[in-house]
């Protein structure tokens, strides 16, 4: 079983294997030392491959997303700084 690869320029999130009953096992499940040939183990039935990624398009909204939430951070940091030095400084 070939490892998948994410598309061009794709932010690489999780990838791995899927048992019989849908189970996601880690990719590095079946590529141990203690399997001769670098397969899966025999008592684990495979189904197939999963990956998880996130396209280049999703690039600038998702961080925009994560400069709003610190920027919203520290302001409310400020806030509370504000607030214990008028409290402490009338």
């Amino acid at each position: 079983m070939s490892p998948l690869h994410a598309p061009e320029n794709g932010m690489l999130v999780d990838q791995g294997l899927i048992t019989a009953s849908g189970q996601r096992l880690p990719g590095w499940f079946c590529y141990s030392d203690s399997v001769p040939d670098g397969g899966c183990r025999i008592d684990e039935p495979i189904a197939a491959q999963y990956l998880d990624y996130h396209p280049e398009t999703h690039f600038w909204p998702t961080q925009l997303i994560e400069t709003g939430i610190v920027l919203a951070l520290a302001a409310l940091a400020a806030f509370a700084a504000f607030r214990v030095l008028r409290a402490q400084h009338p």
